[in-house]
């Protein structure tokens, strides 16, 4: 998908929790406002969809497994990874997008988007 604002996925969480568009952990105000919510959304939902704070999606990609704080890169290292070891930093080149669903399973466990 592309062109879509953080204002229209926090609607589609909202739609996947609670099956309208103006429930779930997001309430968009009409004047812009944006409040979120999850512990509301849970206790109403059950299981709630949600966009990852900058520090989940930090944490998810660059946490070391050990606990021993975050990497420069997604496998636990301070430097790239050669090309043919798996990880999911090469499409050809070193900043190049790969294929869906081609790349190796990260440190924290996480794929590409396919993978699973």
């Amino acid at each position: 998908m592309a062109h879509i604002s953080w204002y229209e996925a926090a609607q589609f969480c909202n739609y996947l929790t609670s099956g309208n568009k103006s429930l779930g952990a997001y309430h968009l105000g009409e004047d812009g406002s944006i409040t979120v919510d999850r512990d509301s959304a849970i206790s109403d939902y059950g299981v709630i969809y949600v966009l990852p704070t900058e520090n989940e999606w930090s944490k998810a990609a660059y946490y070391k497994p050990d606990g021993s704080g975050y990497s420069t890169f997604a496998n636990g290292e301070e430097s790239i990874p050669p090309p043919d070891n798996g990880w999911n930093y090469y499409g050809g080149a070193y900043n190049a997008p790969w294929d869906v669903g081609t790349g190796a399973m990260e440190q924290n466990g996480t794929f590409d988007g396919t993978n699973r």
